[in-house]
């Protein structure tokens, strides 16, 4: 498995985890717009550092040569 496809289901699993949380809380009638709102920073944060994870991954990989 490569790299990318690491970082690539990483973001996946992340991203379905949070949707899948996020439902529980709003089914159960626990989730408020605070929630959702936290919610999806903590999605966007992640992806940020997948992807500031990955492109570190390539400059090292570039120097190693």
């Amino acid at each position: 498995m490569g790299l990318k496809k690491l970082f690539e289901s990483y973001k996946g699993v992340a991203f379905l985890l949070s949707i899948i949380a996020l439902t529980v809380l709003v089914a159960l009638g626990k989730g408020t717009m605070d929630d959702i709102v936290a919610f999806l920073k903590w999605g966007f944060s992640a992806l940020v550092v997948a992807r500031a994870g990955e492109e570190g991954a390539k400059a090292i990989a570039k120097k190693a040569g």
